[in-house]
């Protein structure tokens, strides 16, 4: 009888814990160079902070991750951005990732979306003086992504294994 209380209460205070991503909705389309608003609901045991991360899964060459904010407030409920790079495609997702010691990795993950149009880099010119005596330009932009095999199952169980070791370390208290 101990065990079945015991893994009904782990289950109901894992269901507590649990930001939702509801922007964007499954196949949303995105424009990059505009305005985009992500939305989540949140109860008072989430993690009070996590970093927003831009993962591409369309590349054979693994998951191509650009971070979007870091230190993001988890009251905020909402962030919005505009002007990312990133390569139009369908098979996007927004990460949300815990930064505290009790919640690392992905803790919540959206719907994939469509991008639709990227943003435009930003570039920095420097000007110098050629043989001629006429300025010459140099134009880049800074790298923002990393690219890695990534697996969304797997971030949602090391998140999962994270909220059954908390679970267990606060039964363990409780007796």
């Amino acid at each position: 009888m101990f065990t079945k209380t015991l893994i009904a209460f782990a289950s109901l205070l894992a269901a507590t814990q649990a930001i939702t991503i509801t922007a964007p909705a499954l196949d949303a389309q995105w424009d990059l160079s505009q305005s985009n608003t992500i939305e989540w609901t949140a109860v008072d045991t989430d993690p009070k902070n996590f970093t927003i991360v831009l993962v591409d899964h369309s590349s054979s060459s693994g998951a191509k991750q650009t971070e979007i904010k870091k230190n993001v407030n988890t009251s905020d409920k909402k962030y919005s951005f505009s002007n990312l790079v990133a390569t139009p495609g369908d098979k996007f997702q927004i990460n949300f990732v815990g930064t505290d010691v009790l919640n690392q990795g992905i803790i919540a993950q959206s719907q994939n979306f469509k991008v639709t149009k990227s943003g435009v880099a930003a570039t920095t010119t420097s000007a110098s003086s050629t043989s001629s005596g006429a300025p010459s330009s140099t134009e880049s932009a800074p790298a923002s992504t990393t690219t890695g095999k990534t697996n969304g199952a797997a971030g949602l169980v090391r998140g999962a294994l994270g909220v059954v070791g908390s679970l267990g370390a606060m039964v363990y208290v409780l007796l």
